[in-house]
């Protein structure tokens, strides 16, 4: 029998949906994350979610991966700063232990995150 990915066991775009949604409810909150949704409309917010799951998913061996050349001209148009993405990561592992996910599978996630660190953090 073929081993589930994280993405199986944890429940499938269903569950990666509902972090991501959890994730920009708390990023529209953060005094260092929020600046960057302030002129967000909702058409624009609902891409950013689908990217998101998407991009989540990926990272736990889901479909539709991005390669790092997409993320890398994604994000190069998005200037975040390093302290933005630290807090924004932050988010992400308080997310993942208020869903249960074991501490490896966790550590995972925020691991591939940070493995992106420099297609994402503005540099200069």
């Amino acid at each position: 029998m073929i081993p589930l990915t994280m993405f199986e066991r944890c429940g499938g775009f269903r569950t990666v949906r509902q972090i991501v949604d959890r994730f920009f409810d708390k990023a529209i909150d953060s005094r260092v994350v929020s600046p960057y949704f302030v002129h967000t409309n909702w058409w624009v917010m609902n891409r950013l979610v689908n990217h998101q799951t998407k991009f989540i998913a990926s990272l736990m061996g889901g479909p539709n991966g991005y390669s790092n050349d997409q993320i890398g001209h994604y994000y190069s148009k998005k200037r975040i700063p390093e302290p933005a993405f630290l807090a924004a990561l932050g988010l992400l592992a308080e997310i993942l232990e208020e869903f249960g996910f074991e501490k490896d599978d966790a550590q995972t996630i925020l691991g591939e995150v940070m493995n992106r660190k420099g297609l994402i953090v503005a540099m200069g």
